[in-house]
């Protein structure tokens, strides 16, 4: 076991030697490439979900104007759920196209020192925290409605009463 002393006198030298040297350019490399591969990974999430948001808006508004009422036989605003359903993906796709591009300010550009890639770095990270914050406004409002309305058309009976009150009162909150 090493006494006291001797990690005295090893420590000491090694402090002597500069055994650590602090590169800035490798720092900024690294700094950089981490940057880079949180982007990428922001990046990739933000377009898959902004395509699946648009394909499923336009299913649905689609479904809604041109397939369900030739086979139901009842005009298309009796599914203005489906509507509104298709609209509240195209809204939330329309957040990532405007949170792409907001994003790009915050990017650590390749001539930023380290102090301000960091910055950048953590300004894109608060970004990302904010938008998990306000999920619920964002990602899970659009749907809740219309996805109520879905699930209250479909019952029949007694239920079907309900319904007919709810769009009554969904009509009278639009006026």
């Amino acid at each position: 076991m090493m006494e006291l002393e001797q990690m005295t006198e090893l420590w000491q030298r090694d402090e002597a030697a500069g055994r650590y040297v602090i590169d800035d350019s490798k720092i900024g490399e690294i700094v950089h490439a981490d940057a880079r591969e949180f982007d990428g990974l922001v990046r990739r999430r933000d377009w898959l979900e902004l395509t699946l948001g648009a394909l499923l808006g336009v299913f649905f508004v689609v479904a809604a104007l041109f397939v369900m009422p030739v086979d139901v036989g009842a005009p298309w605003w009796f599914h203005w759920d489906y509507v509104a359903l298709g609209l509240g993906c195209l809204f939330v796709s329309a957040i990532f196209v405007r949170h792409r591009l907001r994003a790009r300010e915050h990017a650590p550009r390749a001539d930023d020192s380290v102090f301000i890639a960091l910055e950048r770095n953590r300004d894109a990270l608060r970004m990302q925290i904010d938008l998990c914050r306000s999920i619920g406004i964002w990602y899970v409002a659009p749907f809740a409605l219309p996805l109520l309305a879905v699930v209250l058309k479909s019952f029949s009976g007694d239920t079907q009463m309900l319904y007919g009150a709810f769009c009554l009162g969904v009509c009278a909150a639009r006026e």
